[in-house]
């Protein structure tokens, strides 16, 4: 990853007087160390844009993790600021371990009023207008730059509409990533992306009975475009790769046996410059991350079908990323 000169400001704004806190673990940081900075904006061509951010306690030697929400989504809520269950607060945990910088963004607001992403749909009307990838990407150079970070790796991750955007910025800025994980997301058949070559090591995570995005392809409920099948989304990057063809699969421990859904693990390797793809092929899971610390209650569940708890999610991607 290589840092560039800035063409946007980067504004830090903190809280008077409060200090930051890992919400799994309640260590206080204080306001201006290692921490979670609640507060923080960048401006885009004159638009301010948000975001939050996790420091380890050597953010010079840190790797950047990027988790974007999906849609009506937001950052305090992908990263489980908000209260909520949310598989990806996991990634606190992981970054102070591993010593990792995390950004957790906010979308801009598209028609219907939910915050979300300019992924590549043509067929989405409902999605925002902004140009996102300018937003992120300047994003990851603004830390990488002012933490001293311009030889470390970043990745990006992301769920529903925000792994559709992290699938964009693997196709338009594939010099600032060094990999990619999407779950419960595909590529879309109408889009106005274009055609990208960079090899890009890929994770897919879907569910086979996502009531939302269908696995086997087709239109997203309500009315959010057309897309390309699972199975689909994985064939292309193993193309773009030219990684080896897959392994039979393996079956990975079903630590939960209430939950309806068990997990096939595909993994293709040798690409180009070394790179991988992973599928997560989630059998009997719904339009959700899987996780075994952080599980939905019923009520959610009635909307986006089963979650696994056979796997923890943030985990699965890091160690894919990790080994890269």
């Amino acid at each position: 990853m290589k840092s560039t000169t800035l063409l946007v400001t980067l504004t830090l704004l903190t809280a008077c007087g409060s200090s930051t806190k890992n919400p799994n673990n309640n260590v206080d940081f204080g306001t201006a160390d290692p921490g979670i900075q609640t507060n923080r904006t960048i401006n885009i061509e004159g638009l301010e844009r948000r975001y939050k951010l996790f420091l380890p306690q050597t953010p010079s030697a840190a790797n950047i993790v990027m988790i974007l929400h999906g849609n009506r989504g937001s950052s305090a809520q992908v990263i489980g600021l908000e209260g909520t269950k949310a598989p990806h607060k996991i990634w606190l945990d992981i970054a102070l371990r591993d010593n990792l910088i995390l950004i957790a963004p906010d979308g801009e607001t598209g028609s219907e009023g939910h915050q979300g992403w300019n992924d590549c749909r043509t067929d989405a009307p409902t999605n925002p207008i902004t140009d996102d990838v300018l937003f992120l990407g300047s994003l990851i150079d603004a830390i990488a730059e002012e933490f001293n970070t311009p030889d470390q790796k970043a990745f990006v991750v992301g769920t529903s509409n925000g792994g559709m955007m992290a699938m964009r910025l693997a196709d338009e800025v594939p010099e600032k990533l060094h990999a990619f994980a999407s779950v419960v997301a595909s590529r879309p058949i109408n889009t106005e992306c274009p055609d990208a070559t960079a090899p890009m090591s890929a994770l897919i995570m879907n569910g086979t009975a996502d009531p939302i995005l269908p696995y086997t392809g087709g239109h997203i409920k309500p009315q959010r475009g057309e897309l390309y099948s699972t199975l689909d989304a994985v064939n292309y990057w193993v193309n773009r790769n030219q990684t080896t063809t897959a392994d039979n699969g393996i079956s990975l421990p079903n630590m939960n046996t209430n939950d309806n859904s068990t997990v096939t693990l595909y993994s293709y390797s040798d690409g180009i410059d070394d790179t991988q793809v992973k599928h997560y092929e989630v059998v009997g899971g719904g339009h959700t991350e899987p996780s075994i610390a952080e599980q939905y209650g019923l009520i959610w569940k009635t909307v986006v079908g089963e979650q696994n708890n056979d796997v923890e999610t943030a985990e699965e991607i890091w160690r894919f990323f990790s080994s890269l």
